[in-house]
């Protein structure tokens, strides 16, 4: 078995980068630098920041990984990787939105959403991981991106016993620098 893992998954555009950048900038173990999150989101302003690529398979993957994986995709299958590659779950943080709010944020930066097959998916994905979490027992927490973004207070207690786990004042310094370099 190998070291448990949080996961930070969820619908896109709903705040599961911009809580990996805080949790880096805490020093957890995310499998990137601060230098590399910066130097990825100039190229990339819509997100991403993903440790894992898709299709999950070969060898590869059996390998020592961050604490902390973060994949939109992971909504749809973690169970069956999980079981594949001897993870152990620690905890899964599910990131939500609100749909309205997600698809103008997509639309926003040319992801060519359409209202109506975001909607389908978003909803699939959300129902697909709140199943695996609770048919595997697994400890989750729902994180509205509202609290992510809102206040380092709001979202110190929307990450759950994630968050309190972390000093104050790191999480706070660390809430900051990442809302600091996106304004």
């Amino acid at each position: 078995m190998s070291e448990p893992h949080v996961i930070l998954t969820g619908p896109q555009r709903s705040g599961k980068s911009t809580t990996l950048e805080i949790l880096t900038r805490c020093g957890w173990d995310t499998g990137f630098t601060i230098e590399e999150i910066e130097n990825r989101d100039r190229g990339n302003p819509k997100g991403g920041n993903e440790f894992l690529e898709f299709p999950l398979w070969g060898e590869n993957y059996k390998r020592d990984l961050p604490y902390v994986l973060k994949h939109a995709r992971l909504s749809s299958g973690l169970q069956d990787r999980a079981k594949r590659f001897d993870w152990e779950i620690d905890r899964v943080l599910i990131f939500v939105r609100k749909v309205e709010d997600s698809v103008a944020s997509a639309v926003q930066l040319d992801r060519g959403a359409k209202h109506k097959t975001f909607e389908r998916r978003y909803y699939n994905r959300l129902g697909k991981i709140i199943y695996q979490c609770e048919i595997n027992e697994w400890k989750y927490n729902i994180v509205k991106y509202e609290e992510v973004v809102t206040s380092w207070e709001r979202a110190r207690i929307a990450l759950g016993p994630i968050g309190q786990q972390i000093h104050t004042y790191s999480f706070k310094d660390a809430w900051e620098m990442t809302f600091a370099r996106k304004a």
